[in-house]
């Protein structure tokens, strides 16, 4: 996952904490978010470095958009939250949070496992 995503999702993962979830998600989401932050700590140490350097601009602009771009050193494991789950995101929040958090359907799955059985 690039650092832009892991951005892009903060607002989301921001929405989400404060929401009341179960016991379960909720834990699980706040260990995502412990991680993700010390992820944002390492993208800010490099980012700050970047800004810090005796260089052109351009040059300056080049380094972080490669920053961006770099793959984190994380690959989580998504959070399952049910359709029907009360939680206020927008579309954007959404799309934002692919990977992290998958939208599920309850009825779908639950009809998918007792054909398995």
């Amino acid at each position: 996952m690039t650092y832009q995503k892991l951005i892009g999702a903060v607002p989301g993962l921001q929405k989400l904490t404060g929401q009341d979830l179960p016991l379960r998600t909720a834990y699980r989401l706040s260990k995502m978010v412990r991680k993700e932050n010390e992820e944002l700590a390492f993208f800010r140490m490099k980012h700050e470095e970047i800004m810090k350097a005796e260089m052109e601009e351009e040059e300056k602009r080049r380094l972080f958009e490669e920053l961006l771009c770099f793959e984190a050193d994380w690959s989580p494991d998504p959070i399952r939250i049910p359709e029907d789950t009360n939680i206020r995101l927008s579309g954007s929040d959404i799309a934002a949070l692919e990977g992290l958090v998958e939208i599920t359907e309850e009825d779908h799955e639950r009809d998918h496992d007792q054909r398995a059985e």
